[in-house]
């Protein structure tokens, strides 16, 4: 947990399902109608240069929830991001409580993590203090903007077990697994351990041949149990390198 001068930022890392059309909520009729108008495109553009769906709430009120609460409530009711590759990033503000609340999606959040969201709340605050919320909107729209440009999200189906992963390295991969060893111990982290760990990983079987390693953050250890415990999964993973193989965990469809 951040701390910050009028805002708070609490970080919480979720999947969302599905995809919605609006991008921007206003129940507070925080911004003027030409704000509006800059954030929403700013938004649609991140979307279409980048496969990335950022929301942008900004709540009349929290109702006596937490940031985290509230936050998890509105994303599963708009149910925004694209099946198993978890590309979604919503901001919530909420101006009567003066918390800032950045969330990122379990694919995001390799591009994204902890640390940068956190930049982003600092980068975002000075203009919210001197109330002006479109600017320090747009200050973090444009960063995240130029972070997430970095790979696509577009997913190529493979058989893991045949496919020479050099060809996909920094490419989104999705493949079917069922060839799970019997005794795989992962790390289970607590809320102190950091983000990401060497050991936060399991590996990818063709028989009793390590295929690949499989790396997942402190976040995800709910997705990994399904990868293990499932009689059949499709996963979907960003090929990080090759020699030995390494896969970072964006999410999983049954």
């Amino acid at each position: 947990m951040k701390q910050v001068y009028f805002f708070f930022s609490f970080l919480i890392v979720f999947s969302y399902n599905l995809q919605s059309q609006q991008v921007l909520f206003d129940e507070y009729s925080l911004l003027t109608l030409a704000e509006s108008g800059s954030v929403e495109k700013k938004l649609n553009e991140i979307k279409r240069l980048t496969g990335v769906e950022v929301y942008c709430y900004i709540a009349k009120s929290l109702k006596n929830k937490t940031p985290e609460a509230f936050t998890i409530e509105k994303g599963n009711t708009l149910k925004i991001g694209s099946p198993g590759i978890n590309n979604a990033v919503f901001i919530m503000i909420a101006p009567v409580e003066q918390q800032l609340y950045i969330t990122m999606s379990y694919g995001v959040q390799w591009i994204i993590p902890d640390q940068k969201t956190e930049s982003l709340i600092d980068l975002m605050t000075p203009s919210f203090r001197d109330k002006k919320y479109c600017d320090g909107i747009l200050k973090g729209l444009d960063v995240m903007e130029k972070d997430l440009s970095v790979f696509s999200w577009v997913p190529v189906k493979i058989d893991i077990m045949k496919t020479d992963l050099s060809k996909y390295v920094g490419k989104v991969i999705t493949f079917e697994y069922t060839n799970k060893p019997d005794k795989w111990k992962i790390k289970h982290p607590v809320t102190s351990d950091v983000e990401f760990d060497k050991n936060y990983k399991i590996g990818i079987y063709n028989d009793t041949r390590l295929t690949a390693e499989l790396f997942y953050s402190k976040y995800m250890e709910n997705l990994v149990n399904s990868i293990l415990t499932s009689p059949a999964v499709k996963i979907f993973a960003r090929v990080r390198k090759v020699n030995p193989n390494e896969l970072e965990l964006l999410g999983i469809l049954y």
